[in-house]
């Protein structure tokens, strides 16, 4: 770790280029610009909330540690009755939500508490497995799976996103340069390609 990052801050993000090994088994990009809110169903409403955001969305909504995926639209499942809802930067997400829900739910914007980190590469797996800490065996998680989890003492959201397989994850903005410094040490040994860039993704 000390010769991956010796010149990397510990208090600022890495800057853009390759790390650790010759290669790129893992590709990482931090988009520092998300369309986040949170959402909470009210108590006894979450059968309530999910006929509105099918009517709305055309999304299914999961209470679980899924993800319920729409076009332009998607939940990620963080806890009993808990999401945090991902857009595109178009239209103000939380204001969108709470006009659509009113008293069915607590909305509240998260753009500027979050960064997310998306995973790929061909032993993108790997680097999460030994980055989070937990069984991504492709027969236990799957596409549109999620975990609530801790990695190096630090509270993360993550899914995966594809087959292939990818993931992408949240981390409180505050966090965000202790966060990619274990991402890049976990990844250095299959050489990673670190990338930061401006821009919204669900």
């Amino acid at each position: 770790m000390a010769d991956v990052l010796k010149n990397v801050s510990f208090t600022a993000l890495p800057g853009t280029g390759h790390y650790g090994a010759s290669g790129a088994g893992v590709r990482i990009t931090l988009i520092d610009d998300p369309a986040i809110a949170s959402v909470a169903v009210a108590h006894g409403q979450t059968c309530a909330l999910s006929d509105i955001c099918l009517a709305a969305f055309g999304i299914n909504l999961v209470d679980g540690a899924v993800v319920s995926r729409g076009q332009f639209l998607s939940f990620v499942g963080v806890g009993p009755g808990k999401w945090l809802a991902l857009g595109d930067n178009d239209t103000p997400l939380a204001t969108r939500l709470q006009q659509t829900f009113g008293a069915l739910a607590a909305v509240c914007d998260q753009s500027d508490a979050y960064v997310l980190f998306t995973l790929e590469g061909s032993r993108a797996r790997e680097c999460m497995m030994k980055g989070a800490a937990i069984d991504l065996d492709p027969g236990v998680f799957k596409v549109d799976d999620g975990a609530t989890t801790v990695a190096a003492h630090i509270g993360l959201t993550f899914w995966q996103t594809s087959e292939a397989p990818s993931y992408k994850i949240a981390v409180a903005r505050s966090f965000a340069p202790s966060f990619a410094r274990h991402l890049l040490a976990a990844a250095a040994e299959y050489g990673v390609d670190f990338l930061s860039q401006p821009s919204s993704g669900k």
